[in-house]
């Protein structure tokens, strides 16, 4: 997903609604997923709602395919906010 990632430090960003999400300590980020074709440089707050929304899509489905519909529920909502976030969206009801 960053070819050129070392590892390093992430800070957890905290949203106003009780939201949040990951990034990575940095400026900019060369993301590529073969899966869609994306290949693109993107800043460290981009690149942490990207990856952020793609491990809660990962679990999201797992508690789906283990019969959890609570876990399910839970984890679908916090991937619609990561999309939000994506497209800048204000608000998700």
């Amino acid at each position: 997903m960053m070819p050129e990632y070392q590892g390093g430090f992430w800070h957890f960003i905290r949203l106003p609604d009780g939201g949040g999400y990951m990034m990575p300590d940095g400026d900019r980020f060369h993301l590529v997923n073969g899966e869609n074709w994306f290949d693109r440089t993107v800043s460290a707050d981009a690149a942490g709602i990207i990856l952020t929304s793609l491990v809660i899509n990962r679990q999201l489905w797992l508690y789906h395919d283990s019969g959890n519909a609570g876990l399910t529920h839970l984890y679908c909502r916090c991937y619609l906010i990561c999309l939000c976030l994506l497209l800048n969206c204000k608000y998700i009801a």
